[in-house]
């Protein structure tokens, strides 16, 4: 496969991701009383998706899960913001974290580099990394 179809077939994966990701999302941030069902490591969340997908969806898919890893990026998303977070390795995948306006201010206070704990709405893995949606972020000794 040529360049240019390689660079085409990633932009629109990562188009196809993100619209999935808003279209999937009610827009509600998750509530602080909602407790994950599921705390992890950004980096075992890529681990469980690469070893078996069948039994990553099952295991974050549409539920509140709590997510700790090093923020790789952060970018504006219309009225919201995406955090990247990863194991601190900027060559290795991870979880897309979409926050909405509410929480913007929230995302503004962050640098890259920073340890982070997110919480959110599991959801798919369409491209190489993971997304999370409506997130927040946790508070020191939150499970």
């Amino acid at each position: 496969m040529n360049t240019k179809i390689k660079h085409s077939f990633s932009i629109t994966t990562v188009a196809l991701s993100i619209l999935l990701a808003v279209a999937c999302s009610d827009g509600k941030t998750v509530a602080p009383n909602e407790k994950p069902a599921v705390n992890v490591k950004a980096s075992q969340v890529f681990k469980d998706f690469s070893e078996n997908e069948v039994a990553a969806k099952e295991k974050y898919g549409k539920k509140i899960i709590a997510v700790r890893g090093i923020v790789a990026s952060i970018e504006n998303d219309g009225d919201g913001a995406i955090v990247l977070i990863n194991d601190g390795d900027a060559e290795n995948v991870g979880v897309k974290c979409y926050f909405n306006e509410d929480q913007k201010k929230e995302v503004t206070a962050l640098k890259k580099g920073d340890p982070v704990k997110i919480i959110g709405e599991g959801g798919e893995s369409l491209s190489i990394d993971y997304i999370l949606t409506n997130c927040r972020m946790g508070k020191p000794g939150e499970n």
